[in-house]
């Protein structure tokens, strides 16, 4: 029986493990430097599904201002911070729908304006 529950648990602990790191991967997006210096400098990476960062680059991630596009339409062009949108920057949508304003690690914040069909928003965000 002690025998049988240390397989189970061994059977359990290596599927958790796979699921763990499939899980990772996933988050991670494969990366490729297209153009120029996406080390230290400005450049153009390319990630898989589609999505594309041209901009400045510091110590290999987003660093000063960059815009960020997905095959969606979704692109965000602003301030980057360690590979973060931080600080102003406008984030717009398919749809037409624009957001500008204040962004903190990656979130809206602060004060800052929402356009949609032509309706301006005013007021402040914030990132819960």
């Amino acid at each position: 029986m002690k025998k049988r529950f240390h397989k189970l648990n061994l059977i359990f602990s290596l599927l958790l493990g796979a699921i763990f790191i499939l899980a990772v991967v996933l988050q991670n997006p494969k990366r490729n430097c297209v153009q120029g210096d996406c080390k230290n400098g400005r450049g153009i990476l390319e990630f898989t599904k589609g999505l594309r960062y041209t901009g400045e680059f510091k110590d290999g991630l987003q660093h000063g201002f960059g815009t960020f596009a997905d095959a969606k339409g979704n692109r965000y062009e602003g301030s980057w911070h360690k590979g973060k949108k931080q600080g102003f920057g406008t984030y717009s949508y398919p749809g037409g729908e624009t957001y500008s304003g204040f962004f903190h690690k990656d979130k809206k914040d602060n004060l800052s304006r929402k356009m949609e069909k032509r309706t301006i928003f005013k007021g402040q965000w914030v990132s819960h």
